[in-house]
């Protein structure tokens, strides 16, 4: 279970699914059609929504654990016009090759011709991890295996630039201690940063930062996993937190910049805002992110300032809950847990209003859930699934809420629980 990795990682620990906390959603241009990106921290499985027509919206879940010690390289697609699942055509097409069996540590882009890239991954400290990637096509269902990357990482970074390649970004290899199948260690992988282009399938190395490579800034001179990540409207990358691989967590944050190829320190978050946590871009243009110290503090970063400031709390504690932008510019905060300890799931639901600057609760979720996906769909609802509820059981349900009428209404299950 990803419970113990939430906040900080040890090297003692196994390592389990992290993906980037992105929860922006832009047009990528393809064919005539957009393609939405939407992604989240998520220990349930990798997913993505993409357009399958020109009105019809459908999202797709891959890999993902499935009991306490299993991992699956699975997929399946949410139709919401039907509000069926039904499995890819063929699993992904590889699998980091270590006990657990599928896809763990992985993490998954959007690209721009509409097809989605899954690569990395490993639990194991036995130096499984894997550089191997696979494209998802969705017109076919089907999925192919594509060029590798030049590292094998886990727990790494991984969204869509603008212009939709996909930028990967430090993590661990052979589960921190090191060295990966690829003979590459820690300080290697974990300071390191490759572009896939999607015209070509190819993987460009793109900055490097090692102890003592007089370019790295903050955290990033030194070996880094678990990064929380945004795209700014701008079109860079804003990575907060993550740790050393060891017992080191990091609060700072810092810019990349793809025109330049460069990173920047920027502010930090407050003192002790320790852990992995989901960051909002609000259609201003300012992030949002709720406390991991109390559950019920929430933070603005404005990229123009490079300046946290407070802003109004939450009326309940709720720690690691997925923040989605709603369609109307709001924010919602649905599941996580009781708790910083990751043990008590919750169905506790919150909006953000950036408006007013104000929290409000709304209908709590059917089912308690952490670790599950939260998904905005073509009409406007949210998709909900998965996850892991009480007494550690892990789910394959599902729910869709209204932002408008502000309910919950349960739809169908997931093929596999995630």
């Amino acid at each position: 279970m990803f419970l113990a990795c939430y906040f900080a990682c040890s090297r003692s620990a196994k390592r389990t699914a992290v993906t980037n906390a992105n929860n922006m959603e832009r047009p990528l241009r393809s064919e005539g059609r957009a393609h939405w990106l939407v992604s989240a921290v998520l220990m349930a499985g990798l997913f993505f929504s993409f357009p399958v027509g020109v009105f019809a919206q459908s999202v797709l879940v891959a890999g993902g654990q499935f009991s306490s010690s299993l991992y699956t390289h699975t997929a399946e697609v949410y139709n919401p016009a039907t509000a069926t699942w039904s499995p890819t055509a063929n699993p992904i097409t590889y699998a980091p090759p270590d006990p657990v069996g599928g896809l763990c540590g992985s993490n998954m882009a959007l690209l721009g011709n509409g097809h989605v890239l899954v690569s990395g991954g490993g639990c194991t400290d036995s130096g499984d991890t894997t550089n191997a990637a696979s494209l998802y096509d969705p017109l076919l269902n089907q999925w192919t295996a594509t060029t590798s990357m030049n590292y094998g990482r886990d727990q790494f970074g991984m969204l869509a630039l603008n212009g939709g390649n996909a930028f990967a970004f430090f993590g661990c290899s052979g589960g921190c201690l090191g060295p990966n199948n690829q003979h590459q260690g820690f300080n290697t992988v974990g300071t390191s940063s490759e572009l896939f282009n999607f015209a070509t399938n190819q993987w460009t190395i793109e900055s490097i930062f090692d102890q003592g490579d007089n370019n790295g800034t903050g955290n990033l001179s030194t070996s880094n996993l678990n990064q929380s990540a945004v795209l700014l409207q701008g079109g860079q990358v804003l990575a907060c937190n993550g740790t050393d691989g060891n017992i080191t967590p990091f609060n700072t944050c810092e810019i990349y910049d793809p025109v330049g190829n460069s990173w920047s320190s920027t502010g930090s978050l407050p003192a002790n805002e320790f852990g992995r946590r989901q960051l909002a871009l609000l259609a201003s243009g300012i992030v949002l992110t709720v406390s991991t110290v109390d559950g019920q503090s929430a933070f603005l970063f404005d990229p123009n300032s490079g300046v946290w400031n407070t802003t109004n709390s939450l009326p309940s504690p709720q720690f690691g809950g997925q923040l989605l932008l709603l369609a109307d510019g709001r924010v919602l905060n649905c599941g996580g847990t009781l708790a910083a300890d990751g043990i008590t799931p919750v169905n506790t639901a919150q909006i953000y209003d950036p408006t007013s600057g104000t929290w409000s609760t709304t209908a709590p979720m059917g089912t308690s859930r952490m670790g599950h996906i939260a998904v905005r769909v073509g009409d406007g609802r949210v998709l909900v699934a998965g996850g892991v509820t009480s007494g550690s059981t892990i789910l394959s349900s599902a729910e869709i809420f209204d932002p408008t009428l502000g309910t919950w209404s349960p739809t169908m299950p997931m093929t596999q629980a995630r």
